[in-house]
């Protein structure tokens, strides 16, 4: 995605300044002094007036670069003005306006460029590499006009094309204007992957997926900023959708970054130090579960120490490469066990496209009159008492009552359940008969008092998750979803992951200030995926998950100039 060039701009304004006075001098030619006017901002800016209170985005017309400010990051409206740099050589460059201006809280930038526009990368004899199927690391440098320089953390991502080439997108933050700068440093990871960053293995069946890891020279990188050391701090893997990964890749990868910070003396610089190179890597094991799309996101921390700007200052600064593979799991593979792996027998549903029958799975699919009673489906004493005697006090064999379908009938003391109809109660069984089973057990002794989790009422001060009170029945008890972890009120990371969530849990807690940039293990907001499962909505993640007419411009989601709009006009 080239920059617009700024050549056809100087040719119109070298010719309207070298024709003032063509037609002879004339100090009351107002038009000639209009046209004269040389502080009117270049044609390829783009301008916003963002709300101090209400915050606001701003974006070049091609959406290469997009900029998203919180509400309350500035002390007044202001205009801000974006202006791409079209005369870099190997770098991509706006910059910034007003300059100086400073941010309550950091603006959110997001950048996206094709590899080529960093210029080439070589590699020990000094000829250029083929970047084909790569992901580099570039820097996000911050200048002020005076000259001080500053490294932006960031993440860098790849962003699958259409002819499966590989372009870039980085996300960083910046808390006051300079002109911002995109290139890469003099000594470059770059992360390969021969068959580029897709794939499409059979379902059920053990696959890998192949990793170099390159240190290549930038032969025009920022001669300010003087590299030391070279490290990679973490390597970690996400697998998602239809994919799984085995525990030990984790290990796998720390064992890897481990023997490859070894380090070796750069060849372009015997002053820099950087880790080894990582060649011909097959990371496995990663399972498709069963037929559908997933992901595989591998995270590498890389650490840089060196010398800085004018007066040379030391610095210590860390950047993350998000590699991300997409995985088609096709349905040619031969799975195992066609009703536990993937039918999900026992979930109450009857998968018939899954192959699920009255045969194969009577707990989910069985009819009132086969003799099974098919609790999955519904089926009780109630409903079906041909089939179903579970709460008669009999554990019945013949009818296939078990502690997991009868637990009132056939449970025993220990399994988690209080089993009243088997005479298990809080005296004799209080290993399974307790406060917290989610029954007002008032044959226990259980009240609001004493058991508030599963007997309280709304108004009672309590929220009694446990008898079905939450954020929205119950709003004068439960406050989940107000920001704060309220232990006191029975909030946990299981029945309040917004309030209460940890970094690790699964669950992206944004509501605990969990985000794409604070924890990326949980949240995953940026990666065109609008993860519901971690509470991603078009409220806490537009980008992913906006709909055309939100008000929005969801380029993560699709939406364009031309498909939307409504919300993305230039």
């Amino acid at each position: 995605m080239k920059l617009i060039s700024f050549s056809y701009l100087f040719i119109f304004l070298f010719t309207i300044i070298s024709c003032v006075g063509c037609s002879g001098s004339n100090d009351n030619n107002t038009d000639d002094t209009t046209s004269n006017d040389t502080t009117a901002p270049p044609q390829n800016s783009v301008h916003e007036t963002i709300s101090d209170l209400n915050g606001g985005r701003i974006t070049t017309g091609d959406n290469s670069f997009i900029m998203a400010i919180d509400p309350g990051a500035l002390n007044e409206d202001t205009e801000i003005t974006i202006t791409p740099q079209d005369d870099l050589t190997a770098a991509v460059g706006y910059e910034l306006e007003p300059d100086g201006l400073t941010f309550n809280t950091p603006a959110t930038i997001t950048i996206e460029t094709d590899s080529d526009e960093l210029g080439e990368l070589q590699n020990a004899t000094g000829h250029p590499e083929d970047l084909t199927h790569s992901l580099q690391a570039p820097f996000a440098e911050l200048e002020s006009t005076e000259g001080d320089i500053e490294l932006l953390t960031e993440t860098i991502s790849n962003l699958l094309q259409a002819d499966n080439s590989t372009g870039l997108s980085i996300n960083t933050g910046v808390n006051h204007f300079s002109r911002l700068t995109i290139r890469n440093p003099k000594s470059t990871i770059v992360a390969r992957s021969t068959f580029g960053f897709s794939t499409s293995p059979p379902a059920y069946t053990p696959f890998s997926i192949p990793i170099d890891l390159d240190i290549l020279k930038n032969p025009q990188s920022n001669q300010k900023i003087v590299l030391e050391t070279v490290r990679y701090t973490s390597f970690t893997s996400i697998a998602d959708g239809a994919v799984s990964q085995d525990q030990s890749i984790q290990t796998d990868l720390q064992e890897l970054i481990t023997t490859s910070n070894s380090g070796q003396a750069w060849w372009g610089d015997s002053a820099i130090d950087v880790p080894l190179p990582i060649a011909d890597y097959s990371l496995g094991n990663y399972t498709c579960e069963q037929p559908g799309n997933g992901s595989i996101q591998l995270d590498l921390k890389i650490r840089y120490r060196g010398k800085i700007g004018s007066q040379q200052s030391d610095f210590d600064h860390t950047d993350t490469i998000s590699i991300r593979y997409l995985v088609n799991c096709t349905d040619s593979g031969q799975n195992p066990d066609p009703c536990q792996t993937d039918c999900y027998c026992g979930n109450n549903l009857c998968e018939e496209s899954l192959g699920e029958t009255a045969s194969t799975c009577k707990n989910d699919c069985g009819t009132c009159g086969d003799s099974f009673c098919a609790w999955g489906n519904n089926e009780d004493s109630e409903n079906c008492p041909d089939d179903c005697f579970c709460g008669n006090n009999i554990c019945e064999d013949a009818l296939e009552e078990t502690a997991d379908n009868c637990a009132n009938d056939c449970g025993t003391c220990g399994d988690g359940y209080c089993a009243y109809g088997s005479g298990e109660n809080y005296t004799s069984c209080f290993d399974d008969c307790h406060c917290g089973n989610n029954i007002c057990d008032n044959t226990l002794g259980e009240t609001a008092d004493n058991c508030a989790n599963d007997c309280g009422i709304c108004g009672d001060g309590y929220c009694a998750y446990g008898s079905g009170e939450n954020y929205t029945s119950c709003f004068d008890d439960c406050h989940c979803g107000n920001a704060i972890c309220e232990s006191n009120l029975g909030e946990t990371a299981t029945n309040c992951p917004n309030d209460c969530g940890f970094c690790g849990d699964g669950h992206c807690a944004w509501n605990n200030s969990e985000d794409y940039s604070t924890c990326l293990a949980d949240c995953h907001c940026g990666n065109a995926i609008c993860d519901d499962a971690l509470g991603e909505t078009e409220t806490n993640c537009p980008n992913d998950c906006g709909f055309c007419g939100d008000g929005h411009c969801a380029w993560n989601n699709g939406e364009n100039p031309s498909l939307c709009a409504a919300d993305c006009s230039s």
